[in-house]
């Protein structure tokens, strides 16, 4: 499974140096759905899309949009 708590901390550390960085949000929302964190997964992943959305990045924004769907319909 790796090292989520340690990948988390460093998407946290690149936030910080850089709040719009897209991959970050996206990376940390990975981390978190693999451990089982599906709210916070979520979060970042929206917060991912709408960056990648305003940076004109649209394969990204709509790949992430297509994975939050998924995530929402394996909650159910």
């Amino acid at each position: 499974s790796g090292d989520m708590k340690g990948a988390i901390e460093d998407c946290n550390q690149a936030l910080r140096i850089n709040p719009n960085l897209a991959i970050a949000y996206f990376n940390r929302g990975a981390a978190r759905l693999q451990s089982r964190d599906k709210k916070g997964a979520i979060a970042d992943l929206q917060k991912a899309s709408k960056l990648f959305q305003q940076q004109g990045e649209i394969v990204q924004y709509q790949y992430i949009l297509d994975l939050i769907q998924k995530i929402n319909i394996d909650r159910k």
